[in-house]
């Protein structure tokens, strides 16, 4: 118990680092925007996802919460940009295959 509050096997740090994850998706989300200031939000989304550092003893680092989440990072950034091709897939229609072919 802390401060009167029943821990739980770090249930509430958990969802926090999901939270952490899910904001940093959302937020790669906005890549291609018009809009300055979400163009900036998914630049260091993207940043943070794909180009940060490995060093697995930076709290903040992505592979770190990842693997705090007991989550492979490489097989999460995949399935990131499996979900951000369907997405462009799904926002242009026919202009991917069109290039493609």
């Amino acid at each position: 118990m802390a401060n009167g509050v029943p821990v739980r096997d770090g249930i509430a740090e958990r969802h926090l680092l999901a939270a952490v994850l899910l904001r940093a998706v959302r937020d790669y989300c906005y890549s291609g925007s018009k809009d300055p200031e979400e163009a900036r939000v998914a630049e260091a989304a993207r940043e943070w996802i794909f180009d940060g550092s490995e060093d697995e003893d930076h709290i903040g680092a992505f592979c770190t919460i990842c693997q705090l989440m007991d989550l492979d990072f490489q097989r999460v950034r995949a399935q990131i940009l499996s979900m951000s091709l369907v997405r462009e897939r799904q926002a242009s229609p026919g202009l991917l295959e069109a290039s493609q072919g």
